[in-house]
């Protein structure tokens, strides 16, 4: 974790100064304090020139309440917050995607030593741990409160787990992505109640508690496929889930980590050149039925019908 010295450490005085010429603001230095000055002067003519001496910018408060000085850049004049130009001076650009974080929370110590680099999430945790953005409850579009989320932790665990979250989304009127984020602990920290790790939840496979399937017998309808006894439609019949499932299971989308065969070509409808070729000689041939062709290709019999009548597939020729 990134640590800053407190600003009570420090010196009253400027020690340390930077120049801001090197990021673009000619003729301006900022000091490790968060005092900006500038050595531009007007010369009477409406006109600025670059002196000697140096004088210091005043700063207003900004939205936020971060302090904003307006220094002149190619011709104009811009407001910039104190601590950018701090950074800037003395750490340089940011990475793309950084932004200034003030590790005390405080918008108004611009101090060196209080000031650092982060992403958006970085700035997000600082608010949340200072306290600075409501949480919980506290919050205006809330739409739970405490006592919910722990009624519905506990819930989840005298079910031993197997309360579906959607169930519990549709009880408590939210998304179920946020009934998962309050059953890990990813939100709602202080509200109590027992959280899970994100493994321990939404369990795939035979694990999930509305598994109607174990992985034995997604091998087996597999195998079964493979070994042509049955169809998908007699599989969902035999083992009582519907076509859809089964289908979804002999492609591999489903239960991927079960084993055993899939066959994502031979479900999809899809026939190679070579197999479509072959489909037409065996009927011109006389040796294979719509029917029989429909079977053996794992195609529907419309399929071989516009096939065999040259609707589809007409780039492919035969002798």
């Amino acid at each position: 974790m990134a640590t800053r010295k407190s600003s009570r450490e420090l010196p009253d005085f400027e020690v340390w100064w930077a120049s801001l010429d090197r990021v673009g603001w000619i003729g301006y230095r900022v000091s490790e304090h968060g005092k900006v000055e500038s050595r531009w002067q007007h010369c009477g003519t409406g006109k600025y020139v670059l002196g000697e001496d140096w004088r210091e910018l005043r700063s207003a408060p900004g939205k936020g309440g971060y302090r904003l000085v307006s220094p002149s850049r190619d011709g104009k004049c811009r407001s910039i917050g104190v601590h950018r130009l701090v950074l800037l001076g003395f750490d340089g650009e940011p990475a793309p995607g950084e932004q200034v974080r003030h590790w005390d929370g405080n918008p108004q110590n611009n101090d060196l030593f209080n000031l650092m680099y982060g992403s958006v999430q970085d700035n997000a945790d600082d608010r949340a741990r200072h306290r600075r953005v409501p949480q919980g409850e506290d919050h205006p579009e809330a739409k739970l409160t405490n006592t919910q989320v722990r009624e519905m932790r506990e819930r989840y665990v005298a079910s031993g787990r197997r309360l579906a979250m959607k169930q519990l989304a549709a009880e408590y009127d939210v998304d179920h992505s946020t009934v998962h984020k309050i059953l890990c602990g990813k939100n709602w920290h202080d509200a109590g109640g027992p959280t899970h790790l994100a493994g321990e939840i939404g369990q795939s496979g035979e694990r999930n508690h509305q598994a109607k399937l174990t992985d034995a017998q997604v091998r087996e309808i597999r195998e079964l496929y493979e070994a042509g006894v049955a169809t998908a439609g007699e599989l969902a019949d035999m083992y009582g889930v519907s076509v859809v499932t089964v289908r979804a299971v002999l492609k591999g989308r489903q239960r991927g980590g079960a084993g055993g065969p899939t066959f994502p070509q031979r479900l999809s409808g899809k026939l190679t050149e070579e197999q479509v070729r072959l489909i037409l000689v065996k009927h011109r041939d006389g040796l294979a039925t719509i029917s029989e062709l429909a079977s053996e290709f794992k195609v529907s019999k419309s399929m071989v019908w516009q096939i065999v009548k040259r609707v589809t597939w007409r780039n492919v020729k035969i002798d």
